[in-house]
């Protein structure tokens, strides 16, 4: 009985350094789970090594770089059409071919209108000033050329990349388009001391009559040196005073508005020169040339 009741006690031993209490087993079946869960799961990576987050804030960087591109393009376009507009309206007085449907005074005043217009707005200077365009065009193209597709293609990247590629095609077009507006309003405004240069000669070509050799006896004839012919002069004054009178005010109208725009219009003519000069043609006329003489009648 003894041994038995020894036997019995050993065996309960045995049992309960061999299991485990089902207590803590449920313990550790609670605790497992919740440490895998907060484990995060790796993001996928695109192929050169970013990952999809990585590729987004990429694509959204780019796209404002190329924004800030089409800015600075609308507003050199902006520039380029007030350019082209202020080109014509002088185009329309100076490279008339034919006789113009408003006077020639109002012709002069469009003339001075517009120059004033160039002047206000330092469109010569603008227009020549790149640097804003020059400086977006490369700041986007850095920010586009960090940008590729990952693994999996994404349509904002697609996005991105489409609005780069117009971004910079656009501020090319407009870069270049600059420098041809800046040359044709140049080009415009010299051509005003020409146009300016025939309204003086015009006005000249009205007074001859007043020099006429008739007017003045020669010396040794009937009437006493330098004493005008009398029948010259009924016949020149009648049909020449309103002559005289319309020359004398629209000289007094045309010097001082070419000399408001000389400073302007002798600028451009110096940088319009090259295009010039590559011509075998004699240089235009000159407005101061053909003031002088107007003044020596």
């Amino acid at each position: 009985m003894r041994f038995r009741a020894w036997a019995l006690h050993l065996l309960i031993i045995l049992r309960m350094a061999l299991f485990v209490p089902a207590s803590y087993a449920i313990v550790l079946s609670a605790e497992t789970p919740s440490t895998v869960a907060t484990t995060p799961a790796p993001a996928p990576a695109a192929a050169n090594g970013a990952s999809a987050a990585d590729a987004t804030q990429q694509a959204k960087k780019a796209s404002d770089a190329a924004n800030k591109v089409e800015q600075a393009a609308a507003t050199a376009a902006s520039l380029i059409d007030q350019a082209e507009k202020y080109r014509k309206s002088i185009g329309d007085v100076t490279g008339a071919t034919s006789k113009l449907s408003q006077s020639t005074l109002d012709s002069l005043q469009t003339l001075q209108t517009t120059v004033l217009a160039v002047q206000q707005n330092n469109l010569i200077g603008v227009l020549g000033d790149t640097k804003r365009l020059e400086s977006a065009k490369s700041d986007g193209k850095d920010a586009c050329d960090n940008l590729s597709q990952p693994a999996t293609p994404q349509q904002d990247v697609t996005d991105a990349l489409a609005a780069c590629k117009k971004a910079q095609n656009d501020a090319s077009e407009k870069l270049a388009a600059l420098g041809t507006a800046l040359t044709n309003l140049q080009c415009a405004l010299a051509s005003i001391s020409p146009y300016l240069a025939g309204q003086f000669d015009d006005l000249a070509t009205k007074l001859k009559p007043f020099s006429d050799k008739n007017l003045v006896a020669a010396p040794g004839g009937t009437p006493p040196s330098g004493t005008p012919d009398p029948a010259a002069v009924l016949q020149v004054l009648p049909k020449g005073l309103p002559v005289l009178r319309q020359v004398l005010e629209s000289e007094a109208e045309y010097r001082p508005a070419w000399n408001g725009m000389k400073p302007v219009v002798q600028a451009a003519r110096k940088a319009c020169l090259p295009a010039d000069s590559a011509k075998s043609t004699p240089p235009p006329p000159d407005a101061d040339t053909e003031l002088q003489k107007l003044h020596r009648i």
